[in-house]
């Protein structure tokens, strides 16, 4: 679906001027994550519905960073705020947040999607790695760059996962791409170097 809004719905067009991601559910409703907040778009009736407003006081009313479509649960959408994930069913119209134990200076999360360990996430945060985080446990694991460790990332700016069925991962970086080795527990790096970027947590 393509909007290129016309002269009477100007209203519309500021809505969704600064969009930074979207995806369409089962029923063919876009969902989009704007800088104003989370919209939901009837195509049918071309209608753009406030879902959720940003009003920049996380984390009870956290500000929306990303959206991804679940691949095991038709109807659900993982939701991205600044320091919270939401699992929302649009068949329902119900959801439930969670709150991943998250250090107070962590940057918003960028990018989420499902791992293909049961209940866990993925999700990167700016310049900080990616996490995987069990929401049932509240378990959280941090993975990053290390200067002088081949095998952690060779960027903490994440821009991408791709889960494999056999539990390796696929990430792409502003620096190029890792595979995270499960059988092995390392990052392998493919067709790119290490930057030196200091940190102070235990890598990967």
């Amino acid at each position: 679906i393509t909007y290129h809004g016309g002269p009477t719905d100007k209203s519309k067009l500021r809505s969704i001027k600064a969009l930074m991601n979207f995806r369409q559910d089962q029923n063919g409703y876009l969902w989009l994550v704007t800088y104003a907040g989370f919209l939901k778009y009837d195509p049918e009736n071309d209608e753009f519905i406030p879902f959720r407003k940003n009003d920049f006081s996380p984390p009870s009313s956290p500000i929306v960073t990303t959206i991804n479509k679940s691949s095991r649960e038709p109807g659900i959408l993982w939701v991205g705020y600044f320091r919270a994930i939401e699992r929302l069913d649009t068949q329902t119209g119900t959801s439930k947040l969670y709150f991943p134990p998250l250090k107070e200076n962590t940057p918003p999360i960028t990018i989420i999607d499902e791992s293909t360990k049961k209940n866990t996430l993925l999700f990167a945060t700016w310049g900080d790695g990616f996490y995987e985080y069990n929401f049932e446990k509240g378990t959280l694991s941090h993975h990053f760059h290390q200067p002088g460790n081949s095998r952690s990332l060779t960027n903490n700016n994440v821009l991408a996962f791709l889960p494999e069925e056999n539990g390796n991962l696929w990430i792409a970086t502003t620096n190029g791409l890792n595979r995270v080795e499960r059988r092995k527990n390392l990052i392998e790096t493919v067709g790119t170097t290490h930057e030196d970027k200091e940190r102070t947590d235990t890598p990967f």
